[in-house]
């Protein structure tokens, strides 16, 4: 076979068509609701949707600098995704890690087509079905550059194989299978715990099948396997921490803290109308689950079944925003996707999919929320996102003289976005550098430390206050005002005090 009949015969492998749509759909994903790092938002924005993604983008330039995580600044999370956010900095900053995060979602987005493929073979509405679902779910996500992002891919993988093991019984499909699962795991304790649930949700449904199938010995050569890609996400990342110091501390904050945060806040209304979508979307879930029964595909439906029973009651008790549920997504779209896959047709003919109007609706919402996101942002905003809102916080903090704000320590921010120093080229000398009164409600000693910094003879010249938060006023107004002159105040609230 020549070399041009070659290239022919790969154009027409449905795998090539498959990476091409997963790419399209990456692409369009972050490039229209990543409001971080895409260049249609392309201010350094500090709002409500970006606070994550800024804070990490920090942190990770801060660690550049040779600063020592949880020691010189702190969060009560891993450094996986800090890894990735150091990596893109490396690499040329912002959209560098635009691009990665393509890429990133072009994994997950093909290996979850090639999965659609193994359960209902070639039927393209399908896959579209599955794009605009990620679609819609990146855009409800919005910001990008968030911990679930980074694991996605592993998810993917991991659910593919398992099925792939189920579909064509192979021990190697099984044992890469528990690899990705393994990674997943060991890379969301390194950085958010609760999104390794989708690894331990895997591994507990195949071990029910196992048992069913009387697999045996196989459970064995799988959990070494799973235990190889755990140990290999630690191969590369305790040695950091063993060599800076902060290994003890690190795993403070994953294991201790983490969870400490996990469990706060008794009532909150945003946190049960999340229950109440999961409460729903678990329903929707065991409908799947018989109907698939009905259908005559028991190990599939008890697969999917079995990690649904299993992720609905963490997320309900751990689950704050909806950004936590972003390292599920290849299970929800999988899971329904294939339950409209053994639908019967409609229509006269019987010639059309269930696929079809559900695809249009998801597309509709995509492009309508595309749309109304970007107008917004342009024109009068939604809350504090918006062009006009970012392009005034920049100016405010660049007021500072520049000698007086590149000093280290000599500007702090209380409850701000993480966005105002990496404007300002700004560098702390404390650790608490951000989400102060949140971090307070549940991790001891932080704000009896910022009491003792802020009255300190060290203490920042500057200091730049979010009073959009009452709860911010109330733990510190009264410190403030010992300590500090009021200076001036930008347009969206954000307050400049200077040392007395």
């Amino acid at each position: 076979m020549s070399v041009r009949d070659k290239v022919l015969k790969s154009y027409q492998n449905p795998r090539f068509y498959l990476a091409l749509w997963a790419l399209i759909f990456s692409v369009f994903a972050v490039l229209l609701f990543s409001t971080s790092t895409s260049p249609i938002y392309p201010l350094t924005n500090a709002d409500f949707i970006n606070l994550d993604s800024n804070f990490f983008l920090y942190e990770a330039s801060l660690w550049l600098k040779g600063q020592t995580p949880y020691l010189d600044f702190f969060d009560h999370k891993g450094l996986y995704h800090l890894a990735i956010n150091a990596l893109a900095l490396l690499l040329g900053g912002r959209y560098a890690l635009f691009v990665i995060q393509i890429l990133f979602g072009f994994v997950g987005v093909y290996v979850l087509f090639l999965a659609i493929h193994l359960l209902a073979g070639e039927r393209k509405s399908l896959f579209l079905l599955a794009g605009f679902l990620y679609l819609s779910l990146y855009a409800m996500g919005s910001s990008g550059n968030v911990e679930g992002e980074w694991v996605l891919p592993y998810v993917s993988l991991a659910y593919y194989y398992y099925l792939k093991g189920m579909r064509k019984p192979s021990p190697c499909s099984f044992r890469l299978a528990s690899f990705f699962a393994g990674v997943e795991v060991g890379c969301s304790l390194n950085s958010r715990p609760l999104d390794g649930l989708w690894g331990g949700a895997i591994a507990v449904s195949f071990f029910v099948y196992a048992l069913r199938k009387k697999i045996g010995w196989e459970l064995l050569y799988d959990a070494l396997f799973a235990i190889l890609g755990l140990g290999l996400v630690y191969a590369l990342i305790l040695p950091f921490a063993i060599h800076g110091g902060y290994l003890q501390a690190m795993m403070k904050a994953i294991f201790v803290d983490s969870f400490s945060y996990a469990g706060s806040s008794a009532w909150n209304r945003g946190r049960w109308l999340n229950r109440l979508l999961i409460v729903l979307v678990y329903a929707l879930g065991v409908l799947f689950f018989l109907y698939q029964k009905k259908k005559g595909a028991f190990d599939i439906a008890l697969f999917f079944f079995l990690s649904a029973s299993i992720a609905a009651p963490l997320y309900f008790i751990f689950a704050r925003f909806t950004t936590y549920y972003w390292s599920g997504y290849t299970f929800y779209i999988l899971n329904l996707v294939y339950a409209v896959s053994l639908l019967p047709l409609i229509g006269k003919a019987k010639k059309l999919s269930w696929a079809s109007p559900l695809l249009y609706f998801w597309a509709t919402f995509a492009l309508v929320w595309s749309i109304s996101l970007t107008a917004l942002y342009y024109t009068v905003g939604l809350r504090n996102f918006s062009y006009l809102s970012s392009e005034n916080t920049i100016n405010f903090v660049l007021s500072i003289d520049e000698k007086e704000r590149t000093k280290k320590g000599n500007v702090f921010a209380l409850d701000c976005d993480a966005a105002v120093y990496t404007i300002g080229g700004i560098t702390t000398n404390e650790k608490y550098l951000v989400n102060q009164s949140n971090w307070s409600s549940f991790v001891p000693g932080v704000k009896e430390e910022l009491e003792r910094y802020l009255s300190s003879v060290e203490k920042p010249h500057y200091l730049l206050v979010n009073e959009n938060d009452p709860i911010t006023l109330a733990n510190f107004s009264a410190l403030i005002e010992k300590n500090y002159n009021y200076s001036r105040r930008s347009d969206n609230n954000i307050a400049l005090y200077l040392s007395k």
